[in-house]
């Protein structure tokens, strides 16, 4: 069990907080979950809505640059690298949830 500090804002909501693996608790340390009072279920979540929005802009984006003139298949590749590789160096080494 971790208890919450007393000076933690919302200490009369909370007052423990069960983490029941070892995942939990490192990605509860690691983006520091209870300082900014959400949880890996708000997160997973928050998660799910920006991957079905990052699907939308990957096959919108390739149909508006082939207009232009860039290949459909250059486009897609560019725009999954490009939003993949951004996300993760700011989510892992930010440790905040941003998305490129």
């Amino acid at each position: 069990m971790l208890d919450v500090s007393a000076n933690h804002p919302f200490k009369s909501q909370i007052f423990s907080i069960q983490l029941t693996t070892k995942m939990d608790t490192f990605l509860s340390t690691k983006f520091k979950f209870l300082d900014r009072d959400t949880s890996l279920t708000q997160e997973l979540r928050g998660g799910i809505a920006t991957f079905l929005t990052m699907s939308y802009v990957l096959l919108v984006n390739p149909q508006l640059l082939s207009k232009v003139g860039v290949p459909a298949n250059d486009a897609v590749i560019a725009t999954a690298l490009s939003a993949g590789i951004g996300s993760f160096i700011v989510g892992y080494f930010g440790s905040v949830t941003i998305n490129v």
